[in-house]
């Protein structure tokens, strides 16, 4: 018996006597056949405890390998006499070029080197009778696939592959020639993508490519097409564009220094002129180059359009493209920028900007003119030049490095202090800038200036002239030169906008507001005295527990009368009681006359600015407006009113209004209100 279980004969078990003496035989003994055994003859019981030691004394566990690198399975056993044979599969392994099989005493070890896809598997170690299973797990050292390239004369070529492991050297071969980095050739690493490009690809470039990480090798066929007349026309006619992109600065500084309606009227004809002609010079230029430019089919096309300039300015040469790239950072693509793009898109005016991208190929031409057409409104145009130079294609061309470099070089301190911190996180780790001590001080001191201005934006308004000092304003560099030849051509209210913003926009401290003041008090204007209180705190600021749902259901019910009695001063107002910035400002006279109305009631009825009190400060405005009429007095009230407005307000709430106003007022207006009610009712 065993364990107190009678034991019966089997196939590995034999029971047998000779005479008086009688045994127990256990072939190829297992570990469970440890364990107390008892013999009874008669009454009589003996127990003998039987051990069984294991034979394989190490643990097996599953093996992970990667291609290429030692596959190496090891195991002891007890005795030192045993022979330990080593299988995959059923498949008894003999030692060869790749194999080593070692035995020292009670160890074993067999490495195979380099492992390759195919040792993946489950693996048989036997050791006398006893066999034991060891799963093998062989990782691809390439993990994307190597398919054959098609690539035209004269384009990009491009091999791409991705490994297992960051820290493998990956080589890349044309035969068995090794390819290095030259003018026409780049091999870039990130991370486990690498990359081969060569630019521009010829014919010779054909043929078999292998691609060598660690010990394992790929080959990649390689096939380069000959152009046919289409692809060789268009190949020349983004030569003939690139060679004027970039030039683009030099271009416009020949037609700076031309009569533009002549040179106009070469490139465009006269129609071309009478589209721009009314532009600031610096539009002008854009204009005529991009059409040029654009006309640009082959070499001849613009070595024609060359001529043309050179005969008006014989001393300019044109600069080769230069197409290389900036080495991209990790951290300044997947955290910084995005981290910050809020704060930078509100710092940033990029039309001083985009000529050199447009020269550097990290915008193209369209992006180029739709960024112009921008122009006007700031906010929108750095939103958009953002997210075109944070492209990845603009990126591994090294657009934000570049940018880096234009803030550096901006007059605009806080730009300057932006590019210290961009520079230091790429150093020294990321970090989000709004924290920056430093950088709270320049931007408090340059809004403290500022808002000198934004108070006294409706003092300006009527006693400012900019015309008279518009040059010395440009020379002091608080006016840009595009913004003093369109505003010469305004009526005055807008001269006197688009002054008072541009200059908003220069401001950065105090050297410049104190230039402003000294030009100011040169025509009899001046900054400070009664006017300077408004700078106060926003005193339509609403408190913390501001019901914001409830403003929002009150301003939908009034949104049709609210932008029916919209009044453009109104943003003026707004923007000196720090409820609108100058964006906004910007953004809803920009707008033009028949969407003010509607930006305006977009920009108040929004969480953010009501919490700024938009909701106070209108009611201010309609009972103050220069327009004064009852409907504005009734919508004041039901803005403040406590009382929700019924939702057909025209048919409810104003008839009972207008009683508490009596009937004093002018019969135009009761006509208006009676109109308005009459249409709601009507089925």
């Amino acid at each position: 018996m065993k364990d107190d279980m009678e034991i019966e004969q089997s196939e590995n078990l034999s029971i047998y006597s000779d005479g008086k003496d009688h045994f127990l035989i256990v072939q190829q003994a297992k570990l469970s056949d440890s364990g107390q055994y008892f013999m009874i003859a008669g009454n009589v019981e003996k127990q003998q405890i039987v051990a069984i030691k294991a034979m394989f004394t190490s643990a097996l566990d599953p093996i992970k390998c990667i291609e290429g690198e030692k596959l190496q399975l090891k195991c002891s056993v007890y005795l030192e006499d045993v022979s330990v044979e080593w299988f995959k599969g059923y498949v008894r392994i003999n030692e060869n070029e790749n194999i080593l099989i070692e035995s020292d005493r009670i160890h074993h070890c067999m490495t195979n080197q380099p492992a390759k896809l195919s040792d993946d598997g489950q693996y048989n170690i036997v050791a006398g009778n006893v066999r034991k299973q060891v799963t093998v797990n062989v990782q691809a050292m390439f993990t994307s696939e190597l398919n054959p390239i098609k690539c035209i004369e004269g384009e990009k070529l491009q091999l791409k592959c991705s490994v297992y492991l960051e820290d493998v050297i990956v080589e890349w071969f044309k035969g068995d020639v090794r390819i290095i980095e030259h003018e026409k050739i780049s091999i870039e690493c990130d991370g486990v993508h690498h990359c081969m490009t060569i630019l521009p690809a010829k014919l010779s470039d054909d043929g078999q490519y292998d691609i060598v990480a660690g010990n394992v090798r790929k080959q990649v066929r390689v096939n380069v097409q000959g152009r046919t007349k289409l692809e060789e026309a268009n190949q020349e006619r983004e030569s003939s564009q690139k060679k004027a992109l970039c030039n683009w600065k030099l271009l416009k500084g020949v037609l700076a220094s031309v009569k533009i309606e002549d040179v106009s009227k070469q490139i465009g004809g006269k129609d071309l002129w009478d589209s721009i002609k009314y532009n600031s010079q610096r539009s002008q230029m854009d204009s005529i180059l991009t059409v040029a430019i654009k006309k640009s089919k082959q070499l001849l096309d613009y070595d024609a359009f060359a001529a043309k300039l050179f005969l008006f300015n014989t001393n300019f040469r044109f600069l080769t493209p230069n197409n290389k790239l900036i080495p991209v950072d990790k951290l300044m693509k997947k955290q910084l920028l995005p981290a910050n793009t809020e704060l930078i898109e509100n710092e940033l005016y990029p039309k001083d900007y985009i000529d050199s991208f447009l020269e550097w190929f990290m915008i193209s031409l369209i992006e180029h003119e739709k960024l112009r057409y921008m122009e006007n409104v700031r906010e929108k145009m750095a939103n958009f030049f953002l997210k075109t130079i944070q492209l990845p294609h603009h990126i591994k061309k090294g657009s934000m490095h570049r940018l880096i470099d234009m803030f550096r070089r901006d007059d605009n301190k806080v730009l300057n202090r932006i590019s210290e911190l961009m520079e230091s996180a790429l150093s020294n780790g990321f970090s989000k800038f709004t924290g920056d001590n430093t950088l709270k001080e320049i931007m408090e001191t340059r809004n403290f200036c500022r808002h000198s201005l934004i108070c006294k934006w409706t003092y300006l308004k009527e006693n400012f002239n900019p015309l008279g000092i518009i040059v010395n304003l440009y020379r002091c560099g608080l006016v840009d030169e595009d913004r003093k030849e369109i505003i010469e051509e305004k009526s005055r209210r807008e001269m006197v906008d688009l002054t008072l913003r541009n200059i908003v926009r220069r401001i950065d401290g105090e050297i410049m507001l104190s230039k402003l003041k000294d030009i100011l008090n040169g025509v009899n204007l001046s900054l400070t005295g009664e006017q300077q209180d408004i700078a106060e705190q926003n005193r339509f600021e609403e408190e913390n527990d501001c019901d914001v749902e409830n403003v929002k259901r009150r301003l939908q019910i009034l949104e049709n009368d609210l932008e029916q009695e919209f009044d453009p001063n109104y943003s003026d107002t707004f923007l000196e009681h720090n409820v609108f910035d100058i964006d906004d400002h910007e953004n809803i006279w920009e707008s033009g006359s028949d969407e003010r109305g509607k930006r305006f009631y977009e920009k108040i009825s929004d969480i953010d600015y009501i919490k700024k009190g938009s909701i106070k400060c209108l009611a201010y405005c309609l009972e103050n407006s220069e327009n004064r009429s009852t409907i504005r007095n009734i919508l004041a009230e039901l803005l403040t009113s406590e009382k929700e407005p019924e939702q057909d307000i025209n048919m409810i709430c104003i008839p009972s209004l207008l009683m508490a106003y009596g009937d004093d007022q002018d019969i135009d207006e009761r006509t208006y209100l009676d109109e308005r009610m009459l249409k709601t009712c009507s089925p």
